[in-house]
């Protein structure tokens, strides 16, 4: 009996449960959720404690960016929806009212100010937000905010399709006929129906309102209009061209300051006109500004330091930057430690760009400029100037809100239209100037060269505007990287090595310490060549010349495998440096404790390769005396030991000493020395 009872206690709460899943979804008051299959947008109630957590933040976000003197709150919330997008995103549209707080009053919370009792003062205007939230993460971003004064509007809210054809008579109608017309034959559109061109139309209509309003607020000298984004809502366009991610504030990895200029700003100054800068690139219907701000960077440091102007690949990014979301959106300070942990970029020939993502076919062999890390400039506008005519072009990032219809000029939008704190789009700041007395910046942009002036945007210098100046970074790249790290390191403990006849000779010339400047290089010496020249390679690979100076020639020998620093010769055509000194064990293990050894380089293995080479000359000479030849000496001789002296001079077998056998006829001489100079004390 009891079993039954039971059976019959499940179904009538399964019932109820049906019953009231179905009254849910029929009531479309906003006081009952609506539940849909997952992803798909859900109305919420007003009490709903996540949506009064994002509407307290939208309304700190609003009067953040706001230039009114009253702190402004939501009166009433006319919809909100929520929906799972990699986290929570709201879709709030509110009416919003002056209260009686100023903002320059503290106040614990804004919810305590009452509003303006007279209507003209109130000044009410509705609002819609976009809000991202990612509570495991603990952060919550403003992904869209879009304001009109909340008065009836006089104009149809609907565009109907019929008044739009070409048998209307409105002049209005005929003229945005003619234009979307032009618009569809110049960017070659094509739409799957009549529904979908008469949607796209409508678009068009919209966006041509909205750049009308654009142009009639804008302070500078910019036109906006009919471009190639016309037909897209403002969803599409965020979606398809700009990266949200960029306003994660905390998704950002941290970056060393970047050392301040050493000189002012020039009043101008244009990377273009040195040759650091690539031609204008397109990132197609895929997010991935970000990459081409970062490799745009780095082109132009490569070119500083080497003379040469190379197209990296985005590609490589968009595929193999595991720290990063590919078409989804990145962050440069991501990119910078992934090319640094790739090894590098390859050039844009060897990994072409196709705008999305696939499988990562990255070669450490094609590396054609690598990174040692990356900084961060300062906000100071002037300063960021200083630092771009000195040191590069800068990567950036910005609200793109008004890009979506600039054609020419000096664009200057109001707040409204670029709030700072919604940074969406990474471009390349190269240069600034001033334009009819407008001061601008010229920034490299990505969505081809029929985008804006040639591919570039030119905007406002000097009062911060759409965020510009939050978020310029610049990667380091130097050749003579290493030798920077080793100030790091207290080198002034690390006394040369006591075991080595060379000791003295050393001493003599450097002194006891070595310490690299930021415009040295460390490399291996691998051969000789003749006339004091010695063929080195970096830890990166790269093989050049290096010469001995006339005052080491008498005394100093160079062996296959040795660490020397060199200086660089930027003007030579085959030697390309110096030596300057002479690395010895003592220094490349204290260097390997630190931490700071180049990974590409290892003493173990410059030792195995000297055996190695010395075991197929054996081979070779046994070989030919089977052979019944006599043994020749070979180039390959004089290599093993170089011999820096012009006098025809070289070690024997039988003179070479392994580093064991060195130390302990080095402690031999240090102990004679001492007892040497007690008897001099004692006589």
């Amino acid at each position: 009996m009891e079993s039954k009872n039971l059976r019959v206690c499940y179904i009538t709460c399964f019932i109820m449960l049906i019953f009231n899943a179905l009254v849910m979804a029929l009531d479309g008051s906003p006081e009952h959720g609506v539940t849909g299959s997952p992803g798909q947008p859900v109305r919420l109630p007003d009490s709903d404690p996540g949506l009064q957590k994002a509407v307290r933040f939208a309304e700190g976000r609003y009067n953040m960016g706001s230039n009114g003197i009253y702190l402004r709150r939501v009166i009433k919330i006319i919809s909100a929806r929520k929906q799972l997008v990699k986290g929570v995103k709201y879709s709030i549209v509110a009416e919003l009212g002056n209260t009686l707080c100023k903002k320059s009053e503290v106040l614990a919370d804004s919810a305590v100010c009452d509003f303006h009792a007279e209507p003209n003062k109130l000044k009410t205007e509705v609002c819609a937000f976009e809000i991202w939230d990612l509570p495991w993460f603990s952060t919550t971003t403003l992904l869209k905010q879009k304001c009109q004064p909340d008065a009836p509007d006089t104009e149809n809210s609907q565009i109907d399709a019929g008044a739009l054809s070409p048998s209307a008579h409105d002049k209005k109608s005929v003229e945005l006929l003619s234009e979307f017309k032009e618009f569809v034959a110049k960017y070659n559109r094509s739409y799957s129906s009549q529904e979908e061109a008469d949607k796209r139309l409508r678009i068009f209509q919209k966006n041509m309102k909205t750049a009308q309003t654009l142009q009639s607020l804008d302070q500078g000298s910019a036109e906006y209009g009919v471009t190639k984004f016309s037909d897209l809502t403002e969803d599409e366009f965020r979606s398809l061209y700009l990266n949200p991610l960029l306003s994660q504030w905390s998704l950002q990895r941290p970056m060393k300051p970047a050392p301040a200029a050493i000189s002012a700003a020039p009043p101008s100054w244009d990377w273009r006109e040195h040759g650091a800068i690539s031609p204008v690139k397109n990132q197609g219907l895929c997010g991935s500004c970000w990459a081409f701000s970062v490799t745009g960077n780095i082109e132009g440091q490569w070119f500083l330091k080497k003379g040469k102007l190379l197209s990296l690949s985005e590609q490589e990014l968009v595929d193999c930057d595991r720290l990063d979301q590919a078409c989804g959106g990145g962050l440069p300070s991501n990119a910078y430690e992934a090319i640094e942990k790739l090894g590098g970029l390859e050039t844009e020939i060897d990994y072409s760009y196709i705008g999305h993502k696939q499988s990562c076919g990255f070669s450490s062999g094609k590396v054609a400029a690598y990174i040692n890390g990356s900084v961060e400039l300062p906000r100071d506008e002037n300063e960021i100037a200083a630092w771009l005519a000195e040191n590069g072009p800068v990567s950036i990032a910005l609200n793109a809100f008004a890009m979506q219809f600039y054609r020419r000029g000096v664009s200057r939008p109001m707040k409204i239209f670029c709030n700072p704190w919604m940074i969406d789009h990474a471009v390349l700041l190269v240069g600034y100037g001033e334009r009819k007395g407008i001061p601008f910046w010229a920034i490299k942009n990505s969505w081809g060269e029929d985008y804006g002036e040639q591919g570039y945007y030119y905007l406002y210098r000097g009062s911060r505007l759409c965020g510009i100046n939050r978020m310029c970074s610049s990667a380091v790249k130097n050749l003579y990287a290493f030798c920077s790290r080793l100030r790091e390191v207290p080198l002034n403990a690390v006394v040369m090595s006591q075991a080595t006849k060379r000791k003295h000779v050393v001493k003599e010339v450097l002194g006891d310490f070595i310490t690299p400047t930021e415009n040295q290089q460390i490399v291996r010496v691998v051969g000789s060549p003749g006339n004091n020249l010695h063929e080195a390679i970096t830890a990166h690979g790269e093989r050049y010349l290096v010469s001995m100076p006339t005052k080491f020639r008498k005394n100093i020998w160079i062996k296959r495998g040795d660490f020397v620093i060199v200086d660089p010769i930027e003007e030579g055509e085959k030697v390309k440096g110096e030596i300057s000194a002479i690395l010895y064990k003592d220094h490349v293990r204290h260097l390997q404790a630190v931490g700071v050894w180049p990974k590409g380089f290892s003493q173990d293995s410059a030792v195995e390769e000297r055996r190695e080479e010395q075991q197929q000359r054996d081979g070779k000479a046994d070989q030919e005396e089977e052979e019944g030849g006599e043994t020749s000496s070979s180039e390959d001789d004089t290599d093993l030991f170089v011999n820096t002296n012009r006098v025809n001079y070289q070690y024997s077998e039988s003179e070479e000493e392994t580093d064991e056998e060195e130390e302990e006829e080095e402690n031999e001489t240090d102990e004679k020395e001492d007892e040497e100079s007690s008897l001099d004390k004692t006589i």
